[in-house]
């Protein structure tokens, strides 16, 4: 657990004294920081003390890449001109990878929500819940009506997933509850069908064959082999393919499984028979939908381009 609120807090790499040099922080300003700064050597800072009394950085989204840019920016920037303030709609940090983990050992699922403690070192900046509703030149309106101004904004609004990977609650307490329901759900289940054969699909086949062993796992992929689509060379490929099929786990390559729009997954114990395009027919009773990632920027739409 605390190497969990550790990865929320400061890392060593962040823990090294500010550079407060108002000309420009960068890689030129710190030759031995690995991070974000060497991708912009140059950041000239100068335009910030005139812009305004101080300049306002708001991030929409707190998961992985809007609070390691919050973080960075931080140590980066002179605090005494510079605030931030990380807009999300979750009360608490959802550490998603964990969740599949956590789907079959629920002694995990307090780990998997975590606090947005230790996130910053000064106090004026922060997090706060919120949704985004739109977004204009320099100011970014919450559905709640409250108006962040800004000078610079980050969209790190991340993607939408089917659950139990991601989940839609935007509390701790419901989301721990819907964890643990789905693993409930698992616990019961005798025959299980993950439909997408990507890293999220093959690592939760790989969890419930894990510990679960005796039920019966169907992984179904469109693509002649597994994580076709993502950078996974065919090497990996075939080590995950002999992994799962060493586990137990059932996997049907080159076949796509229809859902009727009539009849969608109901992401609960639902006993029933689904056909491929190949005209083979498989029963379970329960379903997890894993590919159909989509990228969350709808509420880029009020900005003009």
């Amino acid at each position: 657990h605390s190497e969990r609120h550790h990865n929320l807090g400061h890392s060593s790499e962040l823990e090294q004294p500010m550079d407060h040099s108002y000309h420009a922080v960068g890689a030129a300003a710190h030759p031995n920081r690995h991070s974000v700064a060497e991708t912009i050597p140059d950041v000239h800072i100068m335009n910030i003390a005139r812009t305004s009394k101080s300049f306002h950085v708001v991030i929409i989204g707190g998961s992985f890449a809007g609070i390691r840019a919050a973080q960075e920016l931080e140590v980066l920037l002179p605090p005494r001109l510079v605030t931030i303030t990380v807009v999300d709609r979750r009360d608490q940090y959802f550490y998603n990878l964990g969740a599949l983990r956590a789907l079959v050992k629920p002694e995990l699922i307090d780990l998997v929500w975590l606090p947005y403690d230790h996130i910053f070192r000064y106090p004026h900046n922060k997090v706060i819940q919120g949704e985004a509703a739109s977004v204009y030149p320099n100011s970014v309106i919450l559905k709640d009506g409250r108006k962040l101004d800004f000078d610079s904004l980050l969209v790190a609004t991340g993607s939408v997933y089917p659950p139990p990977c991601k989940v839609e609650t935007t509390t701790h307490t419901k989301g721990k509850a819907e964890l643990r329901m789905f693993g409930d759900m698992v616990r019961i289940a005798d025959t299980i069908m993950i439909i997408g054969g990507g890293p999220t699909g093959v690592g939760l086949a790989a969890e419930i064959a894990t510990v679960y062993p005796k039920k019966t796992v169907l992984l179904v992929h469109a693509g002649e082999r597994l994580m076709s689509s993502e950078s996974a060379s065919k090497s990996v490929s075939r080590k995950a393919y002999k992994k799962l099929k060493s586990m137990g786990v059932k996997v049907i390559l080159g076949e796509r499984v229809i859902i009727p729009e009539e009849e969608p997954l109901k992401h609960q114990i639902d006993c029933r028979w689904l056909r491929t395009t190949k005209g083979r027919r498989l029963f379970s009773d329960l379903q997890f939908l894993c590919n159909g990632i989509t990228f969350e920027t709808s509420l880029m739409d009020t900005l003009d381009p």
